[in-house]
């Protein structure tokens, strides 16, 4: 909660000083399949885009970081254990999701 200052909780959409879990959970993601979906709608939806991928860093992380290369993630991040709200690189932060 105390890395959650104002400017992270408008970014992730939710109340200063709240315990956020990082990366958020996705739940229409369920499979490698799923992902690679997402990656080749959000490369549709614009061209120029570098899709980041971020996984959390635990048993098995690298079978998971291979399926999100063939899924073709243009960056793969891989957050330590004592990383957490606020220490995703700035291009994550200010590129991610798309304008609504």
């Amino acid at each position: 909660g105390t890395k959650v200052d104002g400017y992270i909780a408008r970014l992730r959409n939710s109340k200063e000083g709240i315990t956020l879990i990082s990366p958020p959970p996705h739940h229409d993601i369920y499979s490698i399949e799923d992902l690679a979906q997402l990656i080749f709608d959000l490369k549709s939806a614009n061209t120029a885009a570098r899709i980041s991928v971020k996984l959390v860093s635990e048993v098995g992380v690298g079978v998971v970081a291979s399926g999100v290369a063939k899924a073709k993630a243009d960056h793969i991040v891989i957050a330590g254990g004592d990383g957490g709200t606020g220490a995703a690189v700035w291009t994550s932060i200010k590129h991610a999701g798309m304008p609504v």
